[in-house]
C-alpha cells in the first residue's frame, strides 16, 4: 500500500509447505493480463493496526509504536480529530501528528491518517458551517449536509493542508480520503440526503440531465411546470429512483472532487473505505463499482471494511483484479471472536494480484475504548506472519456469477440489490463452485468482458428485469449469440426461497467444484491464489467445532491451479506451524484436521 517502504526478504518455501493460518481459499488460474498498471501500492502487503487519535486525553507514546513494530506491524492507521488539528478555521496545529510521524520513523512504521468528516471526537469541529444532513423522514441526520458547499470547502482545505504537512516525512504512508460518513457515504441511519442544500443541487442536476422539464415529464409521465417543482422523492414513492440516481451521482461527484484535491498535494497512496454490505449500498450511497472506478481514476486503494460475508469478499476480490485496483481488507472486533478473525484472515488470498494488506482495528470495542482484544489480537500477530507468504493472483474461471446492481443504479429498483446474499455466501461455501463473482456494472464500466466466460449465472435475474440498461441488454444477448450460456440463480429457480437455509442444494446451479471437502461443511472456507508454478490454498474453520475430513482438488481444477500435466506427479506437504495438521493422503487429496477458529495455508507444488 505504502510507497518508500523497506521491502522484506521473501521467505523460503519448501515443496507444498502447509503453513498454519487459514480461512478462505482464493483459487486458481493466473491471469496473464500484461504489464501492471500504475497503482498506488506498497512493494509488499502491509500488516497494520488502526488506533484512535489519542489514548484517552493523552497522545500515544513512543512505547506504543515500539510495541507494535516489535509485533511485526508495519503501519499504523490513526483516526483523525479535525478539531484538534484545526481548532479554528484556517489555523492548524500539527504538533501531535508530527510527534506521531517522528515516532513512526523511529520505529520503522508508516503513519496513515483516516480523515473523517463525521465520527469520533472532533469530527466535524463545532465551527463548521452548513448545518446537518436531513433524513427522508424530515429528521436531522448526524453528519454535515452532503451538498453544503461551505462545509465541503472547509473539509477539503483541512485534508489538503494536513497532507501537505505530512507529505514531507518518509514515515507518512498515505491517507484515507472519504466524504460523508467515512465508509458508508450517506451514513447508516436511514435514507439521508434531503437537506435544503441537497434539494437545491437536485434541481440543478435535473436541469443538466433532462435539459427541459418537458423531457422530464415525458420520460416520467409527470406534469411538473418547472424543475423547482419536482420534489425530493423519498423511498416508496414511484419516482424515488430518480432521486436515488441523484444521491449516487452526488457521492461519486463529491468524493471524486476530494480525491482530486488530495492528489494535488501528494503522490503517496490514497485509500477509500467501503463499509456496510452489498445489499444496502443504495441507501449508503457507496455502490462497489463507483468506489473501484474512483480508485482506478485516482490511483487509490480500496479498503473493504469486511462484514464477514463470503459473497462480499468474493465480489471485491474479483473486482480488484478487474479494475486493476489494489485491495486492502479491515476487521473491526466489537469485541470480535476467533471464528470471525479466522474468516477475515482466511479471505486474504481474495486480494489477488494487487494485494495490499490488512488492517486490524486494534483499539476498538464497546464504546471504542482503547484496549487490546485479548482473544483475537495475539492470533492476528501470530497468523499474519504465515499469511504474508501467500502470493499470486485470483483465477479467471470460465464461469461467472453476475450480481444485478444495474437494476438499482440506473432503474427503478433502488431499494437494494435483489436476492439474498446470504444464500450466495452459503452456495460459495458449501458447493464451492469454480466461478468468479462480478457485477453487471463492472461489465458496463468495461472492467469485465463477458467473452472471458462461457457460462454466466444470472444471480439477481437481470435478464428478467422489465426495464434494464439497453447497453447491458445488448451485451448479454451478444454473449448468448456468441455461444455463451446464461442460467438462473436460485431466486429464479424457486421464487419462495429467500434464505440459505430454505434453499435446498438441488435448487442451486450445478457447476463444477473448485474444491471438494468430505464431509461437506459450511464452516470451512477455502480459497486459492496462483503464483507462477505453485498455488497457495488457504483454509479456514469459521465454526466453533474442529473439522476432520479430506480436501480433494478435482483434476480439472488442479490443472487451473498448476498448469501442467498432473497425471504422474506426486505432491508432498510439510508442516510449518502448529495450528493445523494436514497429511498427504493421496494426490490430489489430503486428510485435514482443522481446529475451531483456525487457519491453514497449503502451498502446493508438483514434485519433479
Amino acid at each position: 500500500m505504502f510507497q518508500n517502504r523497506h521491502s522484506r526478504a521473501k521467505p523460503a518455501t519448501s515443496r507444498a509447505a502447509l503453513l498454519a493460518v487459514g480461512t478462505a481459499v482464493v483459487s486458481t488460474l493466473a491471469t496473464g493480463a500484461g504489464a501492471a498498471p500504475h497503482v498506488s501500492q506498497a512493494p509488499q502487503p502491509l500488516w497494520m493496526t488502526q488506533i484512535l487519535w489519542d489514548h484517552g486525553t493523552h497522545p500515544w507514546e513512543l512505547s506504543t509504536f515500539r510495541q507494535l513494530a516489535g509485533e511485526g506491524i508495519t503501519g499504523v492507521e490513526i483516526n483523525m480529530n479535525w478539531l484538534a488539528v484545526e481548532p479554528e478555521p484556517g489555523r492548524f496545529n500539527f504538533r501531535t501528528l508530527n510527534t506521531y510521524l517522528h515516532d513512526c520513523q523511529e520505529t520503522g512504521l508508516k503513519l496513515v491518517p483516516i480523515f473523517w468528516e463525521y465520527g469520533y471526537s472532533g469530527n466535524p469541529p463545532p465551527w463548521l458551517p452548513g448545518g446537518p444532513e436531513i433524513l427522508s423522514d424530515g429528521e436531522p441526520g448526524q453528519e454535515p449536509a452532503f451538498w453544503s458547499q461551505r462545509a465541503f470547502r472547509d473539509y477539503a482545505a483541512y485534508v489538503q493542508e494536513t497532507i501537505k504537512d505530512l507529505n514531507q516525512s518518509p514515515a507518512y504512508g498515505g491517507a484515507y480520503i472519504d466524504y460523508g460518513w467515512l465508509d458508508a457515504g450517506y451514513g447508516p441511519n436511514g435514507w439521508a440526503g434531503y437537506a435544503p442544500q441537497d434539494v437545491r443541487e437536485f434541481h440543478r442536476w435535473l436541469a443538466l440531465r433532462y435539459r427541459t422539464i418537458e423531457t422530464f415529464d415525458r420520460d416520467t409521465r409527470a406534469t411538473y411546470k418547472t424543475f423547482a417543482d419536482v420534489p425530493a422523492f423519498t423511498p416508496g414513492q414511484p419516482l424515488f429512483f430518480i432521486y436515488e440516481q441523484f444521491r449516487l451521482w452526488s457521492y461519486k461527484t463529491l468524493l471524486g472532487r476530494l480525491l482530486a484535491a488530495a492528489r494535488q498535494v501528494t503522490q503517496k497512496p490514497l485509500y477509500i473505505y467501503y463499509g456496510g454490505g452489498i445489499a444496502n449500498d443504495s441507501q449508503l450511497g457507496n455502490v462497489p463499482d463507483t468506489v473501484f472506478a474512483l480508485a482506478k481514476q485516482y490511483h487509490a486503494v480500496v479498503n473493504m471494511d469486511t462484514d464477514s460475508h463470503t459473497s462480499f469478499a468474493a465480489l471485491f476480490g474479483f473486482l480488484s483484479q478487474a479494475y486493476k485496483v489494489p485491495l486492502l481488507t479491515e476487521w473491526t472486533p466489537v469485541p470480535g471472536t476467533p471464528e470471525q478473525l479466522a474468516q477475515w484472515l482466511g479471505q486474504y488470498p481474495l486480494e489477488g494480484r494487487f494485494r495490499d494488506g490488512v488492517d486490524y482495528y486494534l483499539y476498538g470495542g464497546p464504546g471504542d475504548q482503547p484496549s487490546y482484544e485479548p482473544r483475537t489480537y495475539p492470533l492476528y500477530v501470530r497468523w499474519h506472519k504465515v499469511l504474508s507468504q501467500v502470493q499470486g493472483s485470483l483465477p479467471q474461471y470460465k464461469i461467472g456469477i453476475m450480481l444485478g446492481y444495474d437494476q438499482e443504479y440506473y432503474l427503478n429498483n433502488a431499494t437494494g440489490l435483489p436476492g439474498d446474499l446470504s444464500t450466495l455466501g452459503y452456495y460459495l461455501r458449501v458447493l464451492r463452485p469454480a466461478a468468479n463473482v462480478f457485477s453487471d456494472l463492472s461489465v458496463l464500466n468495461g472492467a469485465v468482458n463477458l467473452k472471458s466466460f462461457k457460462i454466466i449465472v444470472d444471480w439477481n435475474s437481470d435478464m428478467k428485469a422489465s426495464t434494464l440498461n439497453p447497453r447491458l441488454v445488448h451485451l448479454l444477448h451478444a454473449f448468448v449469440a456468441g455461444g455463451g450460456t446464461i442460467i438462473p440463480g436460485p431466486s429464479l429457480a424457486n421464487p419462495n426461497s429467500s434464505a440459505a437455509f430454505s434453499v435446498a442444494q438441488e435448487e442451486f446451479p450445478r457447476l463444477p467444484a473448485e474444491f471438494v471437502l468430505s464431509p461437506a461443511s459450511a464452516e470451512i472456507e477455502a480459497f486459492a491464489s496462483v503464483a507462477k508454478d505453485k498455488a497457495f490454498i488457504v483454509l479456514s474453520n469459521v465454526g466453533n467445532l474442529a473439522y476432520h475430513g479430506t480436501l480433494a482438488i478435482p483434476r480439472a481444477m488442479l490443472l487451473n491451479l498448476l498448469p501442467h500435466d498432473t497425471t504422474n506427479h506426486v505432491y508432498s506437504t510439510t508442516l510449518a506451524g502448529h495450528v493445523v495438521q494436514v497429511h498427504l493422503h493421496g494426490a490430489p487429496e489430503w486428510e485435514i484436521s482443522l481446529p475451531a477458529s483456525s487457519l491453514a495455508v497449503l502451498e502446493v507444488e508438483p514434485s519433479p
